[in-house]
Parts: structure tokens; sequence; C-alpha cells
């Protein structure tokens, strides 16, 4: 508890010194390459942080569409508070693999609340969401905006997850955008 507050309150610090010195930082981290170098690392540097803030817009796109689907979903199927549980989809959404399954317990709850049948009705309907998710929405939408195509994200979502699990599927699709970044930079020639 105490590491996740101390994150809570060092991320936002961080962020705002990276925004602030943001020229000075990559004026610092191209220094120790050669000066005819230095150029090209820094539109490396810059094209990086383009491929990040595409991910993220990604993530955000996925999580509303999500969070929508499921208000839609459970609305349709009057389960009380749809607005709260598409919501919690759309938070939870940012979590790989566990993410969506907390965001589905309590809508599940509610409907075994109701009914047995509304509550297997529901779990059925997070099922099929989950899948449009991970096959469809997510890979469309990540290679979208990370000009990744839709194979290379799902390929670097399931080696991401064998050699981090969890993690490794919440890193992959950066790492991969970074990486295609990098590699682009290494062997184009041209300054």
């Amino acid at each position: 508890a105490v590491m996740v507050a101390a994150q809570l309150v060092v991320a936002p610090v961080l962020a705002y010194y990276f925004l602030k010195d943001a020229n000075t930082l990559k004026t610092a981290v191209t220094l120790p390459f050669p000066a005819a170098s230095r150029r090209k690392v820094r539109l490396a540097i810059d094209e990086i942080s383009d491929a990040l803030s595409a991910y993220v817009r990604g993530q955000v796109v996925v999580s509303i569409i999500v969070g929508f689907l499921v208000f839609v979903g459970m609305y349709v199927m009057k389960v009380e508070y749809p607005l709260i549980l598409g919501l919690l989809a759309a938070i939870t959404e940012t979590i790989p693999i566990v993410g969506p399954i907390i965001g589905a317990i309590p809508a599940i709850i509610l409907a075994y609340i109701a009914s047995p049948v509304l509550a297997l009705k529901v779990t059925i309907f997070y099922i099929v969401i989950q899948q449009l998710e991970n096959h469809i929405i997510f890979p469309k939408i990540m290679g979208a905006n990370s000009e990744l195509h839709p194979v290379v994200i799902i390929i670097s979502l399931l080696i991401g997850g064998q050699l981090l699990g969890i993690v490794g599927m919440w890193l992959a699709v950066p790492v991969v955008a970074v990486l295609r970044v990098v590699l682009k930079y290494l062997w184009n020639d041209e300054e």
C-alpha cells in the first residue's frame, strides 16, 4: 500500500518534469552520440514519443468503446446501474487479462441477484465482448494508432504474455512500437 501511494505521488511529479524539461532531456540524451548523429537521434526520440502517445490514445479509445458496449448491453438486458458498469468496464479494460474479469464480476453479481438466467446471459455477453476486444477492436485500433499491422500486435501480445505474463502483455504493443522506430533509424543511413 505504501508503494502504491508513493507511485501515485511520484508519477505526476515525474510527468510534470518530463513535460516541463522535454527539450533539455532530449539534449542530454543526445549528448553521448557523435555530433553528426544527434539530429537523427533527436528525430528518433520524437518519433518514439509519438508512438507511445499513439498507444495511450489507442488504449483510451479501446476502453471507451468497451465501456460503451457494456453500458448498452447492460441497459438492454436491464441490469441495474448500467452506466456505472460501463465506466467500470472502461477503467478495468486497461489491465490485461484480469481487468475485464474484474469489470465483469459486479455485473454478473447484480444480474444474479435479479435472476440466475440473467447472470448467465451477462456472463456470455462479457465473454463475447472480450473476444471482440481481443481479436478485433484492440488490434484494429492499436494498429491504426501505432502503425503496426494487427497480426504484429496479436503476435506481440502472445510473446509478451509468454515472456512476462500480464506485465508482458501490457508492455508488448508499446515495446514493439518503440522497436519499430529504433530499427527504422538503425537501418536508415540517410541523415
